[in-house]
């Protein structure tokens, strides 16, 4: 958990890592959520490849958008979601 996102993850049997994204009327009204559950996708697409990498392991994720991710640029995520996926693997 960060101030940006919750992470659920759960181990599967499949050859990819795959991806849900939750963003709740919390985080704001439909641009927000939208802008928030892109820049969620956008770094898992760069910290997926890392992981993908480092380890034979797939990973199903939910990702829970926070009331301060749609403030935040996809960068900023990512090293908070490499940070994350560093601990997995």
């Amino acid at each position: 958990m960060t101030y940006a996102f919750v992470c659920y993850y759960f181990a599967n049997k499949r050859r990819v890592n795959r991806l849900g994204i939750v963003a709740s009327k919390k985080v704001g009204n439909a641009v927000k959520r939208n802008r928030a559950k892109r820049v969620i996708r956008e770094a898992f697409r760069h910290a997926e490849t890392e992981l993908r990498s480092k380890t034979d392991k797939r990973y199903d994720f939910v990702f829970v958008a926070r009331g301060k991710t749609p403030h935040l640029k996809s960068t900023q995520i990512y090293v908070l979601m490499k940070n994350f996926m560093d601990k997995l693997g």
